[in-house]
């Protein structure tokens, strides 16, 4: 009886230590999708706003509110 009660518990910890595992798979590959999609969405950010910055004239973007916006400071 002692036996049969030790071998079900060891059956249950292998068990649930695949099962565990399995779960952390799932949660890494989780996190790996919705890092990758992160990224994607940053890198789309980046280029509208590099687009938008290269239509801007230039004389705007050296604008330090010293002596003006027209290009004379």
């Amino acid at each position: 009886m002692a036996v049969s009660v030790l071998w079900a518990d060891v059956v249950e910890a292998v068990w649930m230590g695949l099962v565990r595992a399995a779960m952390v798979r799932v949660a890494v590959v989780i996190a790996h999708a919705v890092m990758g999609h992160v990224h994607a969405v940053m890198d789309t950010v980046h280029v509208v706003i590099a687009m938008a910055v290269a239509r801007v004239p230039t004389d705007v973007l050296i604008c330090d509110g010293v002596g003006g916006c027209d290009g004379s400071d």
